[in-house]
């Protein structure tokens, strides 16, 4: 995302600071201004909405040119999150497992900018559930100590190799702090899912240096 589950999120997402990491700037509200690839984050459909009890659902969706089990592989093995997500990937798929990546080429878990987020349950072909880690100092304080943020990626076979792939994030909280961790999901799984669908219609992306 740029997102776990970047969202993972991804936010799967696939989620989560790799503009923090590909652009070097500070600031929650500038770390995805000037994203490249528009033309495929604007490919994602937002289907957000309020839940009956007030708290925000980050619900965004594309569909991408593959087979099931490419897109699966994609999202839940290490290699695959190497192909589009982030040079450095650790996936531990097993509940209570990890889902580790750095988005500095020549980087390893644990350097500088490893994002850490957290295995909660997954059905095979269908689904993975996570609890994102954000920390300062790219987000706010609040946000970052009520660890209330999850990402839920699923996937829908079409049939004829296109796959639907879903992805809610909820937990976000009230206030200005948490408007802004919102935002930049909201922008960064977008491009997240953007780079999922560029992965099967341009190829694995290749990680350069700066």
């Amino acid at each position: 995302m740029h997102s776990v589950l970047r969202s993972v999120g991804l936010s799967m997402l696939l989620v989560l600071a790799a503009a923090a990491q590909e652009q070097k700037v500070t600031g929650l509200d500038k770390l995805h201004d000037g994203l490249p690839d528009k033309e495929f984050t604007g490919k994602s459909v937002d289907t957000s909405f309020v839940a009956g009890n007030g708290e925000r659902v980050l619900r965004q969706e594309i569909v991408v040119p593959a087979t099931l089990e490419e897109v699966w592989s994609a999202v839940s093995t290490s290699d695959g999150l190497r192909d589009w997500v982030a040079p450095t990937a650790e996936v531990e798929l097993k509940t209570g497992g990890h889902w580790y990546t750095n988005y500095s080429p020549g980087s390893k878990i644990g350097d500088p900018g490893t994002i850490y987020n957290s295995v909660l349950s997954y059905v095979p072909m269908k689904m993975i559930a996570m609890k994102i880690g954000i920390a300062p100092p790219i987000f706010p304080k609040g946000p970052s100590d009520a660890g209330t943020l999850f990402a839920v990626l699923t996937l829908e076979d079409l049939g004829n190799r296109q796959v639907r792939v879903s992805e809610h994030m909820v937990g976000f909280g009230p206030g200005e702090d948490w408007d802004k961790v919102y935002r930049f999901f909201e922008t960064g799984n977008a491009y997240t899912l953007g780079q999922l669908l560029k992965r099967f219609e341009v190829g694995p992306r290749r990680w350069v240096a700066k």
